[in-house]
């Protein structure tokens, strides 16, 4: 019997780190994801003043939606640092759109102010950190398209 345990013990520790080594650039996003291996920190669109990573994103024609529904603070108070009123939504903002960009600053104070054409990308470059070093290593870089929605 301790004979089987011993045998088992090896096997146990030959097959996870070749699964964990298995895991690389040609594995899905969700084998990636659910690695003990690694860490991925995706790029965030902003929705107001909730932000998404953009893995939690779809396309639907000429807009971005949160694939699920989102919790939304809609009253801060800012005395207290706490969300007095919230409601849960999908959130949605167009591919294309203009936004306030601050073309003139001084001692980090916004002076002047232009609106801009802007397009949200849908493919991305994304770095695959290593879990196990400090500070973080890229183990990797992988594409990432936001997905159609269904």
């Amino acid at each position: 019997m301790k004979k089987f345990g011993l045998i088992l013990a090896v096997v146990a520790s030959i097959a996870v780190p070749a699964y964990a080594q298995s895991v690389g650039p040609d594995s899905s996003w969700d084998e990636i994801l659910q690695s003990s291996q690694y860490r991925v920190s995706f790029p965030v669109v902003f929705f107001g003043n909730t932000g998404l990573p953009v893995n939690a994103l779809c396309v639907d024609g000429g807009y971005l939606h949160s694939v699920e529904p989102v919790n939304v603070c809609l009253d801060w108070d800012v005395s207290h640092m706490r969300c007095e009123r919230s409601e849960t939504m999908t959130l949605s903002t167009s591919i294309d759109h203009m936004e306030e960009r601050c073309i003139k600053r001084r001692r980090m104070r916004c002076l002047e102010t232009e609106i801009v054409p802007v397009s949200h990308p849908l493919d991305y470059k994304i770095s695959v950190y290593q879990k196990v070093r400090y500070p973080s290593r890229v183990a990797f870089r992988k594409n990432f398209t936001i997905p159609s929605c269904e």
